[in-house]
């Protein structure tokens, strides 16, 4: 039989975190305010975190689209329906410096 870990805090670059063994024997690093909350709610928290990571990384993807759009000349108009907006609204949030 393993040893349980003991539940342990740590402080790095200012914020709390916990080293937590769950039920099924892995070990997770949460931030102290989840180091009570059940495991439920570590898991909603860490899909919250992965949803996050993977929308930052979406819209990354989207703003090398548009950059890659504007060389081949493709209107506004298009980039807007291709996002889902207006062709004004998305040249007012992706126009470069160098656009007239």
């Amino acid at each position: 039989m393993q040893e349980p870990i003991r539940q342990a805090q740590y402080a790095l670059e200012d914020e709390d975190f916990a080293v937590v063994r769950e039920r099924d024997g892995s070990i997770v690093i949460v931030p102290r305010s989840l180091r009570n909350a059940g495991e439920a709610k570590r898991s909603a928290a860490n899909a919250l975190m992965k949803a996050a990571c993977e929308y930052e990384a979406a819209g990354r993807l989207v703003e090398e689209l548009v950059d890659e759009a504007r060389d081949l000349r493709l209107s506004w108009d298009a980039i807007g329906w291709a996002v889902g907006t207006t062709g004004s609204a998305a040249r007012k949030r992706w126009k470069r410096d160098d656009e007239d």
